[in-house]
């Protein structure tokens, strides 16, 4: 789930419980006690693959990944010359991170395949491992291997607008 011991985990989801259990009291069943929404809610959460929505994210993020000229792609640091296809693939990850509050989000690699066409998602796998090397992004965690597992959890790690190639305006004389 996430690279926080247990203890952190659990201090970080109990006021998302919370938050959610209080809104909820008018949909809930009153024979149901909070104790019992609160079991149900952690062991939940090991069957989660990805977020309710994600497709229309992931939808969203490529829609932006693919209207972009090269000039508003990021640039990878330490990697100038990095290839388009890289900089497509940082560029989903900005987008996704945009998208989710600049927070953790998911990505399976058959998507992230997708802001470049003709990649393989065995190119994206190993271009994603080189982004994380180069701190463009951290894995989180790392997705399941069987086909309809959990995505990987990732965090972008850039600035959303330190990081675009700037444009040449010439010489002034």
């Amino acid at each position: 789930m996430s690279g926080l011991a247990p203890s952190s985990l659990n201090r970080e989801l109990m006021p998302a419980f919370d938050e959610w259990h209080r809104l909820s009291q008018p949909f809930l069943d009153p024979a149901k006690t909070r104790d019992g929404y609160l079991a149900k809610f952690f062991a939940g959460l090991e069957k989660v693959r990805v977020p309710t929505g994600d497709g229309d994210t992931i939808k969203k993020a490529l829609e932006g990944v693919w209207k972009l000229a090269p000039s508003e792609l990021p640039m990878i640091p330490g990697c100038e010359n990095a290839p388009e296809s890289w900089r497509r693939i940082a560029a989903l990850h900005r987008e996704l991170s945009r998208l989710c509050g600049n927070g953790i989000y998911f990505l399976s690699y058959r998507d992230a395949a997708k802001a470049y066409d003709g990649l393989s998602h065995q190119s994206a796998y190993t271009i994603t491992f080189a982004l994380a090397r180069l701190g463009v992004i951290k894995i989180v965690r790392i997705g399941d291997v069987r086909p309809n597992g959990r995505a990987s959890e990732f965090r972008y790690l850039l600035s959303e607008t330190e990081n675009r190639v700037e444009e040449d305006a010439g010489f002034g004389l």
